[in-house]
């Protein structure tokens, strides 16, 4: 569930229109529905959630890439001067943005990340996150507002080691490759799964995919929409995943430890080193459920 009322901040000029930033960093609502749901320690104050992010008035460049809901776009300010460390990432809009689960898991997931990053290395930072309202009217003439999920993110070098390893690899020389070394990508990753498993989170979604290069060269691990609070010795069940990936003892008991993302690790390592995907990962990979 989300908050019903918003306060609006600052805007976004998307495609020459002005935009209302309805930023979720520090949604009361928003903590407490994410500890009742298990994502967040229920043990903890709301006041121990809260985050730093940033409220800038922005305008959003070309268009840099794109995948399933999602678009990703460069930044500029005020000024239209691109911002060179940070991009924005905007969903498909909607006109309802309490009914729509996928924006629900967008916002949590970004949470999550937003928080994670705080305390851990190697997580894509998340500057700012929210809902954009764009003023329109629906098929009937009515005035109505459509929604959007933004996130303004730090700009990433690699977009992920899926396609650095299977696209872009293909057409480097030698020398090239040379400037990235998995395995102290792989270190890094780790690193940053370490540091949340500590903190009793699983990311539930750990693959090649998931997990890029930042500007200054490091592994950064993101997307969080199935990212849960989980205890050292529990187990849950009903968590998604992407199935290549997903550890067997859920795939069998629909139940998930902790360690399951150790597993997936195990996988993007047979990838990276093998140098080729499962032959049945063509009809797997991405089908999450």
């Amino acid at each position: 569930m989300l908050s019903p009322t918003f306060k609006p901040k600052k805007t976004i000029i998307f495609l020459g229109l002005k935009m209302k930033k309805h930023i979720k960093c520090n949604d009361n609502y928003l903590i407490n529905h994410l500890k009742e749901n298990g994502s967040l320690n229920p043990m903890l104050k709301t006041e121990d959630y809260k985050l730093n992010c940033e409220d800038n008035d922005y305008i959003v460049g070309r268009k840099l890439g794109s995948g399933g809901f999602n678009k990703v776009y460069e930044l500029k300010d005020i000024y239209n001067n691109v911002i060179k460390d940070k991009v924005i990432r905007i969903t498909s809009k909607a006109n309802d943005r309490f009914n729509n689960d996928h924006f629900n898991d967008e916002i949590n997931g970004l949470f999550l990340q937003c928080y994670i990053a705080k305390i851990c290395n190697n997580v894509c930072k998340v500057h700012e996150f929210g809902y954009l309202e764009e003023f329109g009217t629906d098929k009937f003439g009515r005035r109505k507002s459509f929604y959007s999920v933004y996130a303004v993110l730090e700009k990433l070098s690699i977009p992920d080691l899926d396609t650095l390893r299977f696209k872009m690899f293909k057409k480097m020389s030698k020398e090239k490759r040379k400037e990235y070394n998995f395995r102290e990508l792989i270190r890094q990753s780790l690193t940053a799964l370490k540091c949340m498993n500590t903190n009793d989170f699983i990311h539930s979604d750990i693959k090649l995919s998931n997990i890029g290069v930042g500007l200054d060269g490091y592994a950064r691990l993101f997307d969080f929409g199935f990212a849960k609070y989980m205890p050292y010795q529990s187990e849950i069940s009903n968590l998604y995943g992407t199935p290549f990936f997903m550890d067997p003892h859920f795939i069998k008991n629909s139940r998930i430890h902790i360690k399951s993302d150790i597993y997936s690790f195990g996988i993007i390592l047979q990838e990276i080193y093998l140098k080729k995907k499962k032959y049945f990962r063509q009809y797997f990979y991405n089908k999450v459920y």
